[in-house]
């Protein structure tokens, strides 16, 4: 077998031969190599690799072994439409083109992924980027990664639409000279952090910017582990690369939107990107290895990802020279692999449970373990993680952004924040307007939603209240009779409609309706009691996974409860985390319309929807033997927890004092 070459920013179609290996299945290839002879095509990327022949199957075996821990598999790139983007600003969609500033003065514009990036997984952006014809133009455009929504933007002139723009990391193709910021040349490329214009570093490029020519970028996000990250930027021939010591630092957590920004001053020229491509690359058969020494106690752990699993070990002395290791497992996304422990010398230490440690984790599960006896001599211990299956399709955000409190913060149209009232429309004819949450909700976890709603005080007014889930936050669709969700794509609403159209059942229903078609409602039913009644109107909604990507949507109103089967929402939203928020619209007919005391709250699993509906809201999931688990439901019961989740340490002979008991009050 000769030596494979690669280009580490191309793909290279490769022919391995593999001569003498049987029923091999390599991860990233997920086929079975079958007699000698056979031949396997396949398309990939490798960082610093080769594969050298050998003279036997066995040692080729261990070199292909490692060829797999040292390559990146990507997915296909995933070609981004106009639809996958919000424009602010200047920037509005052309043909095949996004435009961030036309050839004016003055003038600044961005465009944002309306998806949120996983940022402990590796991706590649490739796009086109066009800098103007005007060899004195201004200033530039930016690719940037931030944690802040879809609707922000920088400043003009050299702030080149990121400045200002806090928790970012931002890429800056400059084509203008601030000597009083440190730019080398009015043709350079600079790496900045948390909207600060001065850069860490720039480069002068090799050809001008403003070439009237498109010019092909590729851009790397490369997750190192323990929290630290490297992006590679390859434009005009060379790599370019900015190390990021702390992500979660920098962005607040681990997720972050993707875009690019720009902007003109005093000069001007056209800014324009193009056939933007997105692939995430997998991390399957990559390892990740920590060292935990004795001073790595719980409240100093050790901790690395890999894929969308977190892993944390610490350890507790139990006596001297004598000390327990534990490890914490946290899935952002589904997740297969293997934990394996070694001491100083290389040997794996006595313990229960299994050396490697095997594990499957679902989408926002976890475990604690309690994993070895050992004593101080047998420091320092090595943990290798390795990972075999990485089942998640698109970048999502990591688990602890789902546990992030949900709140109604982002007013759009008329609305507007009101000590604890949210207005969705004064008492005025034709408004329309909207609240967003914060944050995304987890589809594939089940919830609760509770508010008062009040639509007002005139029984002949109009036109009522929606609660919607869609993934875009910032938008609210036409008023009158649309009640401000037309035009919502991939949205799932509830309508309290108080005015009848012609394609509705009457003046004071409640509908499920879907992508803001309110003139075509997937279900309608009359409400008994009267919504415009000058009232406030308690109003829970309940979300509940069912598996499979299917969920059902409760809403319980006037003592009575309105059902609607959503047969499979990834297809319906594109995605399965969403924003949650509520529109309201008046038209011809008006009335105030708002909500107040809004309450989010997850609720237990598939599994537990029953105990949730008989125990009124005492949730108890257990995990342990049955001999310890009535003294963990008298501390429930004792504790007036509403939600008690046990997670055995996996040793069945640790006294009660040693459980691990997570709680989380609903």
């Amino acid at each position: 077998m000769g030596v494979i070459g690669l280009n580490l920013f191309r793909f290279e179609a490769v022919t391995l031969h593999f001569e003498g290996l049987k029923r091999l299945k390599p991860p990233f290839i997920g086929e079975n190599f079958a007699d000698k002879g056979i031949k396997k095509t396949f398309r990939f990327k490798a960082l610093e690799t080769t594969l050298e022949e050998k003279s036997s199957p066995k040692t080729r075996l261990e070199d292909l072994k490692t060829f797999q821990r040292n390559i990146r598999v990507f997915r296909n790139f995933l070609e981004l439409k106009e639809s996958d983007f919000q424009t602010v600003g200047s920037a509005y969609a052309e043909g095949n083109r996004f435009v961030l500033t036309p050839s004016e003065r003055s003038q600044r514009g961005a465009i944002w992924y309306k998806k949120p990036i996983d940022l402990t997984k590796d991706y590649e952006f490739h796009f086109k980027m066009y800098l103007g014809d005007r060899t004195c133009g201004a200033d530039g455009l930016a690719f940037v990664l931030q944690a802040n929504g879809t609707d922000v933007l920088g400043g003009g002139g050299g702030n080149i639409g990121y400045g200002g723009i806090s928790k970012s990391l931002a890429v800056e193709f400059d084509t203008w000279q601030n000597g009083d910021i440190g730019d080398p040349n009015g043709n350079h490329i600079g790496f900045n952090i948390n909207g600060n214009i001065r850069s860490e570093y720039t480069y002068a490029l090799p050809s001008p910017l403003e070439s009237d020519r498109e010019i092909e970028v590729d851009i790397v996000w490369d997750y190192k582990g323990n929290d630290k990250a490297l992006l590679k930027v390859s434009v005009m021939g060379k790599v370019y690369t900015y190390e990021v010591e702390s992500v979660s630092s920098l962005f607040g957590g681990y997720t972050a939107y993707f875009g690019f920004t720009s902007a003109t001053g005093g000069e001007k020229n056209l800014h324009y990107v193009r056939d933007i491509k997105l692939s995430r690359q997998s991390n399957v058969g990559i390892e990740r290895e920590l060292t935990l020494s004795p001073s790595n106690t719980a409240d100093n752990p050790v901790e690395t990802f890999i894929g969308g699993t977190k892993v944390t070990s610490w350890v507790e002395e139990v006596e001297e020279g004598l000390y327990r290791i534990w490890f914490k497992l946290e899935a952002s996304s589904p997740s297969e692999g293997s934990l394996t422990l070694l001491n100083r010398y290389g040997e794996k230490p006595k313990w229960v449970g299994g050396n490697p440690y095997h594990f499957r984790l679902g989408e926002g599960e976890s475990v604690t373990q309690y994993w070895a006896l050992v004593k101080e001599e047998e420091f320092p211990f090595k943990i290798r993680a390795t990972l075999f299956e990485d089942k998640t399709a698109q970048p999502l955000p990591t688990t602890d952004t789902v546990k992030e409190k949900v709140a109604l913060t982002h007013t759009v149209g008329s609305a507007y924040i009101e000590g604890d009232k949210i207005v969705l429309t004064p008492d005025e004819n034709n408004r329309a307007g909207a609240v967003w949450s914060n944050t995304v909700v987890d589809l594939r976890r089940s919830f609760e939603v509770k508010f008062l709603l009040y639509a007002g005080s005139n029984p002949d007014g109009a036109d009522g209240i929606t609660f919607t889930l869609t993934p875009q936050n910032c938008r609210v669709g036409c008023g009158g009779g649309c009640l401000g969700i037309c035009g919502l794509e991939n949205s799932l609403s509830v309508e309290f409609d108080t005015w009848k159209n012609g394609f509705d059942i009457n003046g004071n229903h409640i509908s499920f309706v879907t992508n803001g078609s309110v003139a075509s409602a997937e279900k309608s039913f009359p409400l008994p009691l009267p919504l415009e009644s000058g009232r406030e109107i308690p109003v829970t909604i309940r979300w509940f996974y069912e598996g499979e990507n299917k969920a059902t949507l409760e809403v319980e109103i006037f003592g009575k409860t309105y059902t609607y089967e959503v047969e499979n929402f990834v297809s319906l939203f594109g995605s399965d985390k969403v924003f949650l928020g509520f529109t309201g619209a008046t038209g011809g007919a008006k009335n105030l319309q708002y909500i107040r005391d809004f309450q989010f709250n997850y609720l237990p699993t598939r599994g537990e929807r029953n105990s949730v509906r008989s125990q009124g809201g005492m949730i108890i999931t257990t995990h342990v033997a049955s001999l310890r688990a009535e003294h963990l439901l008298l501390l429930a019961m004792r504790n007036n927890l509403q939600w008690l989740r046990v997670i055995d340490p996996f040793y069945s002979t640790l006294p009660p004092s040693k459980v691990s008991v997570y709680t989380s009050l609903l």
